[in-house]
């Protein structure tokens, strides 16, 4: 994928673009790729992505909200993490988060028991989902900020000078 040619509108955009891009990318996965006008990538990380959380939505995944405060009972390090990691999913875990408390026909088809067979599978799904997310809206940050053209520029400057070097007597 790093060798994806892109249009030159696509290259660098303000940072406020930039920003709504990845905003867009974090609420649902793909979209900030479709609407800068990076479709392949687009379309193939929107089907992926979002697959893998509704598998993980049939495997009965869950994400409960863990104790945040050391100071509090039920506060764990892992599991602080590993929400923190679902919540990059963006859209789709807030509203997991949003049904839970709620009483609602879609509440109750979506939310589950997590003590059922597959739902530790289920929550592994929406964990990948959300770490994969977090790497896709970072990557179209670099892509639409121009950072990773830079990075190779100066890579390749650093070539340039350390042959010149090693040709100096």
């Amino acid at each position: 994928m790093g060798s994806e040619r892109l249009e030159p509108e696509t290259r660098r955009r303000s940072l406020d673009q930039t920003l709504a891009f990845c905003a867009l990318n974090w609420i649902l996965p793909g979209s900030g790729y479709l609407a800068a006008g990076i479709r392949t990538r687009g379309w193939t990380l929107f089907a992926l992505l979002n697959g893998c959380f509704l598998l993980g939505l049939a495997f009965n995944g869950t994400t409960e909200m863990p104790g945040l405060l050391p100071s509090s009972e039920n506060w764990n390090i892992v599991a602080v993490l590993t929400f923190m990691v679902k919540v990059c999913h963006g859209g789709g875990t807030m509203l997991l988060l949003w049904l839970a408390d709620s009483e609602s026909l879609l509440g109750r088809l979506l939310v589950r028991d997590p003590g059922t067979a597959y739902s530790d599978l289920g929550s592994f799904h929406l964990l990948v989902s959300g770490g994969l997310n977090y790497f896709a809206t970072v990557r179209l940050y670099d892509i639409l900020t121009g950072a990773d053209e830079d990075e190779l520029a100066r890579g390749k400057e650093q070539e340039r000078t350390d042959s010149e070097e090693e040709k100096a007597p």
